[in-house]
């Protein structure tokens, strides 16, 4: 497993430079002037070590540590405040929630050795759940585990509307959109909305700007997210 510095160093947005370093029992924090206004709740537990987060936004929710050697890059927005509620347990985790995405509300657990990564400008509606673990061990006769973890991936200009369920091994296209109430088990394409449980494709080569009525100059910013054309 890389070092929790080395997989810091994978996120060329992030200028540790350019920001505050707070060094705790806990880990070390990186804050940006701005983010030190507006930081979530932290709940540190006595074995928490050798953890890094980077706060660049405005949040409030509560971040847990009780493992070590996590990594959890907080991007957001300079604009508005997100709320989100992260629950380290274990070690070696990552969380990346990309530069101008906004959240109102949802949680993540990490168990060991999970991964969640959200693009840039994504924006989560409320009541989303991103699970990459089930918590518990389901095995078979011969003591095989059958359900391990697996890393979740947004893509960028991904919009998650209210109540979204985002299950372990999804990757999410840019521009896709995944609408209310769904619980998103496979991959979902570029350009995609999906929807129902379990989530499926309702519509190809769209894309969303956040303003109700774009003009052409926000149009053409949403568009240049999406990939190629997806096949029928």
């Amino acid at each position: 497993m890389m070092d929790t510095f080395d997989r810091l160093a994978e996120h060329p947005f992030v200028d540790t430079r350019k920001l505050e370093c707070i060094r705790h029992d806990w880990g070390t924090l990186y804050v940006s002037a701005l983010a030190k206004e507006s930081l979530p709740k932290l709940d540190c537990r006595p074995n928490a070590k050798d953890n890094v987060l980077v706060v660049l936004g405005t949040f409030r929710g509560q971040i847990m540590l009780q493992g070590s050697n996590n990594l959890c890059i907080l991007g957001g927005d300079d604009q508005k405040t997100s709320l989100m509620n992260l629950y380290f347990w274990g070690r070696d985790s990552t969380f990346v929630f990309g530069p101008r995405s906004t959240s109102n509300g949802f949680s993540a657990e990490f168990v060991n050795k999970e991964r969640i990564t959200v693009g840039e400008d994504c924006m989560f509606a409320s009541e989303i759940v991103l699970r990459t673990t089930d918590r518990h061990a389901i095995i078979d006769r011969s003591g095989e585990i059958v359900n391990r973890s697996k890393p979740i991936s947004i893509g960028d200009h991904v919009w998650i509307a209210q109540r979204v369920t985002v299950m372990k091994g999804v990757e999410v296209g840019n521009g896709a959109i995944l609408a209310a109430g769904a619980i998103v088990t496979k991959s979902v394409p570029s350009g995609a909305i999906v929807a129902g449980n379990p989530a499926k494709i309702v519509r190809r080569d769209v894309t969303w700007t956040r303003s109700p009525g774009p003009n052409a100059e926000e149009s053409a910013k949403a568009l240049a997210f999406l990939d190629q054309p997806t096949p029928a």
